[in-house]
């Protein structure tokens, strides 16, 4: 009861880094291989799609929350 801060802020430490360590392992290892693929279209055309896609699907999520959050209750709502 006497470290309990001290306990949190270690298994905060402990989570965030088991979270966020594979997808620093697979940027890392999956880096030189895009790289290497770059001037090739039919790898290049699949992972521009993507990035389009991941930004349309950003995007959707920063409207719809914002229109949540600036009218709770809808636009006809006081």
């Amino acid at each position: 009861p006497d470290a309990l801060f001290l306990a949190g802020a270690l298994a905060a430490c402990i989570v965030t880094w088991f979270t966020f360590l594979p997808s620093f392992l697979f940027i890392l290892a999956g880096g030189p291989l895009v790289e290497a693929t770059k001037e090739d279209l039919k790898f290049t055309a699949p992972l521009t799609a993507v990035t389009a896609a991941v930004v349309g699907v950003i995007l959707n999520l920063a409207v719809f929350f914002g229109y949540h959050v600036m009218w709770p209750k809808g636009l006809a709502g006081h």
